[in-house]
């Protein structure tokens, strides 16, 4: 399936191509929509993962912050 990709100027003329591909029976998706998919494929895949303690996570964090930091060194 090929996709084309519109930027509109402003609202009206976003609205104007909603409404145009509503008409043609296009499917139409914005941004916005492509986002959420993405956010809810993520968050379907994520359930499937192990769970980690609270308390795991604040104490690699706290590890984390504790470490010696090292100077960065340009060798330019």
């Amino acid at each position: 399936m090929d996709s084309i990709i519109i930027h509109p100027r402003d609202k009206k003329e976003f609205l104007f191509f909603v409404e145009l591909a509503q008409r043609l029976g296009l499917e139409i998706n914005t941004t916005s929509d492509v986002i959420d998919a993405q956010l809810l494929a993520d968050m379907e895949a994520n359930k499937k993962t192990g769970y980690v303690a609270k308390e795991k996570v604040l104490s690699t964090i706290q590890n984390i912050l504790n470490e010696q930091k090292t100077d960065y060194k340009n060798e330019d």
